[in-house]
């Protein structure tokens, strides 16, 4: 039996540890206009495989050209069925290698994640690298701009140097970082991606591990449902 590339196409969209390194993608570009497409074809084939309302929801949320906000980035990829979380550049690459080899993808279990961001923050030490990617994590869940304002500058200080030498490494001006980070304007995707990346961290998506489980068992399984009946026929031919 033939596909086409467009069943082929959708038929790979089914797994979610795939929509996710779709979005990762175009995360590590950086480049707004591709975020958005990205986005709206993601809900186009979720739309196409299983019936869904994703992507009509999704035009009216995202705006038609420009930068988008963190928040409506969050939002976004929640109506996907995503989630983003904040990593270290090693786990990136530890993903990337896993799905080029067709293995899992899934990002190492933080237990601190199911915590309140004030929670974390009350008796543990942002000096620790997985405490302050599980604050930033849990912060960015709550889809919440300043929360993240505060849990970047609470980062900044405690890990790689105050602004002035984030500024010098990511080469912008001291007061473009802080415009950024004291709510004064919401932090824009790209700008927010600088400074991650200026702290050695990275943004990235992925599925909440029941809902990956539950739908890569049925996208696995159905090809074999598929090729039940085919089989059938060739029987009762033969």
């Amino acid at each position: 039996m033939t596909i086409t590339f467009k069943e082929f196409h959708r038929e790979y969209q089914r797994d979610p540890d795939t929509r996710a390194r779709a979005l990762d993608l175009a995360l590590e570009e950086g480049d707004p206009q591709d975020l958005r497409l990205t986005l709206v074809d993601l809900a186009r084939v979720q739309d196409a495989l299983y019936g869904s309302n994703i992507e009509p929801r999704l035009e009216r949320l995202l705006p038609k050209s420009g930068d988008l906000t963190l928040v409506l980035l969050c939002k976004a990829a929640q109506l996907l069925g995503l989630q983003l979380r904040v990593a270290t550049e090693a786990e990136q690459e530890a993903r990337q290698a896993a799905l080029a080899q067709g293995k899992m993808a899934r990002l190492p279990q933080n237990p601190l994640l199911t915590m309140d961001p004030e929670d974390i923050l009350w008796d543990r030490d942002l000096y620790s690298k997985p405490v302050a990617l599980a604050y930033l994590t849990a912060c960015l869940r709550k889809c919440d701009e300043v929360l993240m304002q505060k849990a970047l500058r609470g980062v900044i200080a405690c890990h790689r140097g105050r602004v002035h030498a984030l500024a010098k490494r990511l080469q912008l001006q001291r007061e473009a970082i802080f415009e950024m980070l004291t709510g004064e304007g919401y932090p824009k995707v790209t700008g927010i991606l600088q400074i991650l990346r200026g702290l050695g961290y990275v943004l990235l998506a992925e599925a909440p591990r029941e809902a990956a489980s539950k739908r890569t068992a049925a996208a696995r399984a159905a090809p074999k449902a598929r090729a039940e009946p085919e089989q059938a026929a060739v029987a009762l031919a033969e």
